[in-house]
């Protein structure tokens, strides 16, 4: 089986044509990548100008942003100054119980403001208790 130098040259001329079909594809299919890329970058040129004003928005963005980290800081100052900055305050108490035939000095008015204490004990104080309630709570207790 030997292949005659004709039918050799024949095979060879069908291969070679092949290749040439293979690579005139191949061009065509990078002339069209090279217009599809053109016709991005001509859009990626004629939107880059839009996004230029987009930077002034990210420009005013980063100022605002700037003034609320301001805000909060000012805003945190002030509520540790409220907490810490009130100094406790003396008031002068006066007592409810004490009789009036002893002779104590009144106390010194230091333009401070009266505290009214509450009395929470159990016994009520002998100028509000009833006399009827006395007389009761005796029968009980015999």
């Amino acid at each position: 089986m030997t292949i005659s130098s004709q039918d050799m040259v024949q095979q060879l001329s069908g291969q070679l044509h092949l290749v040439s079909e293979i690579a005139e594809s191949l061009t065509l299919r990078l002339l069209a990548l090279e217009e599809r890329f053109h016709e991005l970058s001509e859009k990626l040129d004629s939107v880059e100008p839009e996004q230029a004003d987009d930077s002034d928005s990210f420009l005013l963005l980063a100022d605002s942003s700037d003034r609320l980290v301001q805000l909060r800081g000012l805003l945190n100052e002030q509520a540790k100054d409220e907490s810490h900055g009130e100094a406790p305050r003396l008031e002068v108490v006066i007592d409810s119980h004490v009789d009036s035939d002893n002779d104590m000095e009144a106390p010194e008015d230091f333009g401070l403001e009266q505290t009214v204490h509450v009395n929470d004990s159990q016994e009520l104080p002998s100028e509000c208790v009833d006399p009827d309630l006395e007389q009761s709570d005796e029968l009980l207790s015999a």
